[in-house]
């Protein structure tokens, strides 16, 4: 049999087995899979490597299907293999072995190109690594490896007992403050190194994300001397240990510990990166060695205050009177020491924020007393951390008191310290978080957009950074900005993703802002699942509530009416939620349904009237921007019309 006949005779086969049509059927559905991915990451929901994944699946399982069709008939009494049908080449024959050659030969073909293709994906995903990542924002750092740009470690505690922690935690914190007074260096923030400390991102990550050109790592233990500390300089690119320094001294001489170590890596970063560093010796400055001790104590009260939360929320606060009675002790033997007079001040604020979460615990007492600190702080040289203390104390303590007098003069008073607090110390994450929550309820969302970035670049590991991330995309979300709401949905999943904001902005986004395609529905629906996951046990019920309404609204923008009405039932399990009916009416306009909207509106307005004026300019509702009865509704004091 001459070569054309036998490519002829091995197309006749491979229509006959129905090859070819499952190859073209794989292709389509692979087709709409790749769409959905493809809307998916553009609600930057899942990472960029995603869509990389999903073709390498798509591309391995062509060949599966092709061998399977070629392999077995589906047929009524089930899956058989293919036999070769009547008058097909007889495989003991010289041609049948020849036919067999050419299939096996094509067949090889296909694994070859579909081995192919998943080498080009991985090696891509490899080679990305060296490539710039288009989606940084200014909130993160080029991660090109600055060698100004130092992290300081926390050291670790290897002693026998786990006894010198404190120690550990002060002389890196020591450190930090030490390195951060030098102009030429970039010293990362405590909120990151913490962060690495405790776990949640890793030093790979740590450098990746800021830009971490050197580090400082190391550990300290007990020594026949006292105390022995070593400590590290690492180039982190290569993560190379350029030098290594030990200090061995009596367990009473911190400060000089501390000294000697800034001391020797001063000059090896002098050494490295050419530049002069001077900074001042604590051991000269007279500090109290025993109530320094005592403050480091109580910090690592504080620094264990989150996890025992989780763990234990009703023994936080008897943790935070020990860490208050150590700091008054700290305050008491080093008079004119602001350092303790402030942690007293930042835990009272803390306990604040405990006791909302707590029953018959009040938040304004503990809030009054951190502003009192924050007050004596200032008084004892205290300076830009002070006023910052006192900001954010009377932005809160402006949120908890019911009188609109009283909170209109706690909001000027606010934005008074914190404006003089970024003046004076541009580092301030959190006085520029909370200047923009106090512009941002003035109106000024440009500026209060701005300062909220400024934060982030200040720290991008700051306590408050998922709330930070949740209203810049919350601001360009409303502003109907949906490359500015993707770019900070995107930031903020990939920095927090084991929180529910980034995931459900994830499903704002294509719900009701991607292009309507035939894939929004089933997008939805797996980042509604996914959103469901994340959320504490106790609160799934109303995230898929919630979740749920966003899937109608997928339904209803692709005019699939019935499956929307659907999800809005499902939303409501049988009894309606009245905290649903923004929401709904959301849907019904999107449906077509003015009149059912405006109904749902006028409930809402019962629980919640001050969102009236918000509605004259929410996108979600500018099909009834110009009803008289939506005029009316928003603009009368009793909602009616």
């Amino acid at each position: 049999m001459d070569a054309p006949s036998r490519i002829r005779q091995l197309v006749d086969e491979l229509k006959r087995r129905r090859v070819l049509r499952t190859g073209g059927v794989y292709l389509a559905g692979a087709f709409v899979v790749l769409q959905v991915a493809d809307l998916v990451l553009q609600a930057e929901f899942f990472p960029a490597w995603s869509y990389d994944a999903a073709v390498l699946l798509t591309g391995l399982g062509l060949p599966v299907a092709l061998v399977l069709a070629w392999a077995f008939d589906i047929t009524p009494s089930g899956i058989r293999r293919a036999d070769a049908e009547d008058g097909a080449a007889d495989v003991s024959t010289a041609e049948g072995r020849a036919f067999r050659r050419t299939v096996r030969l094509a067949l090889a073909m296909v694994v070859v190109a579909a081995a192919g293709g998943t080498g080009f994906i991985l090696w891509d995903d490899v080679t990305r690594a060296g490539r710039p990542d288009r989606g940084r924002t200014a909130a993160v750092a080029d991660a090109s490896g600055d060698p100004l740009r130092i992290a300081v470690l926390y050291l670790e505690d290897e002693s026998r007992d786990r006894s010198l922690d404190y120690l550990a935690r002060g002389l890196s914190e020591g450190l930090m403050a030490a390195l951060g007074e030098v102009d030429t260096l970039q010293v990362v923030s405590r909120n990151a190194v913490r962060a690495a400390r405790d776990g949640r991102v890793t030093v790979d990550e740590l450098v990746d994300q800021l830009g971490v050109g050197t580090y400082v790592e190391g550990s300290l233990t007990r020594a026949s001397e006292g105390i022995r500390v070593s400590a590290n300089l690492v180039d982190a690119s290569t993560r190379y240990t350029l030098s290594t320094h030990v200090v061995e001294m009596p367990a009473g001489d911190v400060f000089e510990i501390q000294d000697s170590l800034v001391t020797e890596l001063s000059e090896a970063l002098r050494r490295r990166l050419g530049v002069e560093i001077n900074v001042r010796s604590l051991a000269a400055q007279g500090e109290n060695v025993e109530s320094w001790v005592l403050v480091q104590r109580a910090g690592r009260l504080l620094d264990e205050a989150p996890s025992l939360w989780e763990r234990q929320p009703d023994q936080v606060l008897s943790a935070l009177q020990r860490a208050d009675s150590l700091l008054a002790d700290a305050e008491a033997l080093q008079p004119g020491w602001a350092d303790p007079i402030l942690q007293r001040g930042w835990l009272e604020w803390r306990r604040s924020r405990y006791a909302a979460e707590l029953p018959g615990q009040g938040v304004e007492a503990p809030l009054r007393a951190a502003e009192s600190h924050a007050r004596r702080a200032l008084g004892e040289g205290g300076g830009a951390a002070a006023r910052e203390l006192r900001g954010v104390v009377r932005f809160d303590l402006a949120g908890a008191v019911e009188d609109p007098a009283e909170r209109a003069r706690l909001l000027a008073l606010a934005r008074s310290d914190l404006e003089e607090a970024v003046r004076e110390n541009p580092a301030l994450a959190r006085a520029w978080w909370n200047l923009s929550e106090v512009l941002r309820m003035e109106g000024n969302v440009a500026d209060a957009q701005r300062f909220a970035g400024r934060a982030l670049e200040e720290d991008a590991f700051m306590e408050d950074a998922p709330l930070v991330y949740r209203q810049l995309f919350q601001t360009a979300f409303e502003a109907e900005d949906r490359e500015g709401a993707s770019l900070w949905c995107r930031e903020g999943r990939r920095r927090f993703p084991s929180e529910a904001d980034p995931v459900l902005c994830g499903l704002l986004i294509v719900a009701t802002m991607a292009p309507a395609g035939p894939e929004s529905p089933a997008a939805a629906l797996a980042i509604s699942d996914t959103l469901v996951r994340v959320v504490p046990s106790a609160d799934s019920s109303a995230w898929r509530m919630y979740a749920d309404m966003q899937v109608a609204k997928a339904f209803a923008r692709r005019g699939m009416a019935d499956s929307a009405d659907v999800y809005i039932a499902r939303a409501h399990g049988g009894e309606y939620q009245s905290w649903l009916g923004y929401d709904e009416a959301h849907t019904r306009i999107l449906l077509g349904q003015p009149d059912s909207a405006l109904t749902l509106l006028r409930g809402y307005l019962e629980d919640r009237p001050e969102r009236r004026e918000y509605w004259p300019t929410d996108w979600w509702l500018r099909d009834l921007w110009d009803d008289p009865r939506f005029v009316g509704m928003t603009s009368s004091s009793d909602g009616g019309g």
